[in-house]
């Protein structure tokens, strides 16, 4: 799962005139960054992905939500997520993710 892609091809086609701009696009990569977030929340509910530990899925997932707020390509993304918000914010807490932490705009 690719969040940052839809992500990145949202902050792309944002930056073009309006008149440019593909409402139905920019749909479309909205549903996919839903989608495979509702994906991981489901994951995590099943005990798919295992959280008790950081590991490689943990890191990416955090880097790829952590993305996604820098970029503001998926507003409200946490609503009806717990436990998705729970891990983010867990890891997000973390001093070798706060070290790395883009500065505040």
């Amino acid at each position: 799962m690719a969040l940052w892609m839809p992500g990145w091809y949202r902050v792309r086609e944002q930056a073009r005139p309006a008149a440019q701009q593909s409402e139905d696009e920019l749909l479309r990569q909205r549903e996919k960054i839903n989608r495979s977030l509702d994906v991981l929340e489901g994951y995590l509910v099943d005990g798919t992905l295992k959280t008790d530990t950081v590991n490689l899925a943990t890191i990416a997932i955090a880097c790829a939500v952590g993305y996604l707020n820098f970029r503001r390509v998926a507003p409200g993304w946490c609503v009806d997520r717990p436990h998705l918000v729970k891990l983010v914010e867990n890891l997000f807490s973390r001093e070798s993710f706060a070290r790395t932490e883009p500065p505040k705009a």
